[in-house]
Parts: C-alpha cells; structure tokens; sequence
C-alpha cells in the first residue's frame, strides 16, 4: 500500500508541476498581448495628439470607449482586434 501511495503522490507532483507550467506560459501569452495592444494605443494616442485635429480625438476616444473591456473576463484577443482597426493618421505620417 505504501508504493500505490508514492505512486499516486508522484502522480499529482507532476499534474500540479504541468499545471503551473501551463499557467506561467499562458500568463506570458497574455501579458504579451496586452504590452502589443497597449503599445499600439500609445502609438495611436501619440500621432492623435500631434494632429491636433478634433476629429482625429474624437475618432480616438470612440475607439477606447468601444474597445472590448469586461475586467477580469476581458479576451485580450477581441482587444488586439480592436487597436489594429487602419489608424488613418498612421497613413498619413508625421503631421507638421
């Protein structure tokens, strides 16, 4: 009975140690998700400002006001979807 028992042991030892292998490359996943999304707004936010074009604002806070948000249930995915939406200031390049 002792062997059936370090048996069991070693078993749940190496689901837990899967487990937190999973976690820790899914929780890298989407920090980097979140790191590309938030570049691309800060980007966007920065040629938004050096337009000085009220449209262009307005365009801007339409886009973060409808990005995907629902806190801790947020799809990073749906959220990177949304940011890379044709920038037309992006196009237009470096405004004088």
């Amino acid at each position: 009975m002792g062997r059936g028992l370090l048996v069991t042991a070693v078993c749940a030892l190496l689901i837990a140690i899967g487990y937190g292998l999973g976690a820790l490359a899914e929780s890298f996943s989407l920090n980097e998700c979140y790191a590309s999304s938030l570049r691309t707004l800060a980007a966007r936010a920065d040629r938004t400002a050096m337009s000085k074009s009220d449209a262009a604002i307005a365009r801007f806070r339409d886009l973060v006001q409808s990005l995907p948000l629902a806190g801790p249930r947020t799809n990073c995915k749906r959220v990177e979807l949304a940011v890379e939406i044709p920038d037309p200031l992006a196009a237009a390049g470096p405004q004088p």
